[in-house]
């Protein structure tokens, strides 16, 4: 696969993405600003805010790397007001504002298996085209 951040990759010690991701067909979710071209709506956080990964280590950067997406939107909204109530109460100036969904093929990029809160890591290749693909369904 030809990943969008394949030279960030390059950079880092850690095989990224894992060996335990995997390609997928599922609808995912996940936050976003209110222009969907909004060039923050699928920047990974690595690029968003690199000086949180001063000093991390080269996992914490391949994760910094990834988008985050939800399962669900119920899984995307409560990580959200969990987040903005507990760390990041400008979760709406850095985060996104509203809730958009999405039918992701195995020609998109890899995942991670979701965890306990419906959260994954998905790298995506190049070429993407979620501005065009993303339908926003709901204000946070």
């Amino acid at each position: 696969m030809d990943f969008q951040f394949l030279e960030d990759f390059k950079k880092i010690s850690v095989k990224c993405p894992p060996e335990s991701y995997i390609s997928k067909n599922m609808q995912v979710f996940r936050w976003v600003f209110d222009d969907i071209t909004d060039e923050r709506n699928f920047q990974p956080l690595f690029y968003r805010n690199p000086k949180k990964y001063l000093g991390a280590s080269d996992w914490e950067k391949c994760k910094g790397l990834a988008l985050s997406l939800f399962i669900s939107e119920d899984f995307a909204k409560n990580r959200f007001y969990d987040l903005k109530d507990t760390t990041c109460p400008i979760a709406y100036k850095v985060l996104g504002t509203n809730v958009a969904k999405c039918d992701i093929t195995e020609n998109d990029g890899l995942n991670e298996e979701p965890n306990n809160i419906g959260h994954f890591n998905h790298h995506p290749v190049k070429n993407h085209d979620y501005e065009n693909r993303f339908t926003i369904i709901s204000k946070l």
